[in-house]
């Protein structure tokens, strides 16, 4: 593991999934693609650029697929973060720097849990539905937002810590609902906090 004093660039790109973040560190000895997988913090910050401390624990070569092409990059898997430094907006070259093709992770995440799951039950053999009696028409269930299931309690303190262990899904969720609730992230102690009236 290397600790490098940088700068993170953070841009927000809409997805199949909606918006997700992308990002590039720059450091002293070069500028990296991050690697999202497994870096879930990534997902609660806004686009912008955040100066700070980066622990690296591996620099490698990686790809992605997209639009018939093959996109060779250089990737940094951070390991952790101190910022440093408020959120700053990007100006165009620095936007121009962050891919506008990236995959988003919540897409690689489904598509790894369809092969492990096509690799788990091969030959499976679907079975014709059988008939069902008449029942009572069920209604669909409303979009409203539970709360107490999506952050695990309620009401929620004036300071609210993500717990990065949810998957992917679950901290977009958490991060919309954040906003429209009135916290503000901290991006140097990570931690949301609810806007004062």
């Amino acid at each position: 593991m290397q600790k490098f004093t940088g700068t993170l660039l953070v841009e927000k790109i809409n997805g199949r999934y909606g918006p997700f973040n992308a990002a590039k560190l720059i450091t002293s000895i070069g500028n990296f693609t991050v690697e999202r997988k497994g870096f879930k913090e990534l997902e609660m910050f806004d686009a912008g650029r955040f100066n700070g401390d980066f622990v690296v624990s591996e620099i490698f070569m990686g790809y992605y697929i997209t639009n018939g092409k093959s996109i060779n990059e250089i990737r940094a898997r951070i390991e952790s973060m101190t910022i440093t430094s408020a959120l700053e907006p990007l100006d165009p070259a620095e936007e121009s720097q962050i891919a506008v093709e990236e995959v988003d992770p919540l897409f690689e995440e489904t598509k790894e849990k369809q092969a492990v799951q096509s690799d788990i039950e091969p030959f499976t053999v679907s079975t014709p539905p059988k008939r069902r009696t008449k029942e009572p028409a069920q209604t669909e269930p409303s979009e409203v937002v539970n709360d107490t299931e999506l952050f695990g309690e309620w009401p929620l303190p004036d300071a609210y810590k993500q717990d990065m262990s949810h998957d992917r899904a679950t901290l977009r969720k958490q991060v919309e609902r954040l906003n429209i609730l009135g916290f503000a992230l901290n991006p140097q102690d990570q931690i949301w906090y609810r806007k004062q009236a």
